[in-house]
C-alpha cells in the first residue's frame, strides 16, 4: 500500500510539473502570436510605404518619358527641316 501511495505521489508531482510546462508553452505560444501580429502590422505599413514610393516613381518615369518623347519629336522635326534645307541647297547651282 505504501508503494502505491509513493507511486501516486510521484505521479501527482510529475503531472503538476507537466501542467506547469504546458502552461509555459502556452504563454510562449501566446507571446509569439502577439509578436507575429505586431510584425505583420509593421511589415504591412512598410509595404504600403514602398507601394506609395513605387507609384510616385512610376509617375515620375512616365513624366520623363512624355517629356523625352516630346523632345525626340521636336528634334526629329528639326532634323527633317535641316534635311530639306540641305537638299534644296544641294539642288541649287553652285555660285563661283
Amino acid at each position: 500500500m505504501a508503494e502505491k501511495k509513493l507511486k501516486k505521489e510521484h505521479l501527482e508531482i510529475l503531472l503538476e510539473d507537466i501542467k506547469g510546462k504546458v502552461g509555459q508553452v502556452a504563454e510562449g505560444h501566446s507571446a509569439l502570436r502577439s509578436d507575429i501580429r505586431n510584425m505583420e502590422k509593421s511589415i504591412s505599413g512598410k509595404i504600403d510605404s514602398v507601394n506609395l514610393a513605387v507609384n510616385a516613381l512610376n509617375n515620375k518615369i512616365d513624366n520623363v518619358e512624355i517629356n523625352l518623347n516630346g523632345k525626340i519629336e521636336s528634334i526629329e522635326k528639326k532634323v527633317d527641316k535641316l534635311d530639306r534645307r540641305l537638299e534644296e541647297h544641294m539642288r541649287q547651282p553652285a555660285h563661283i
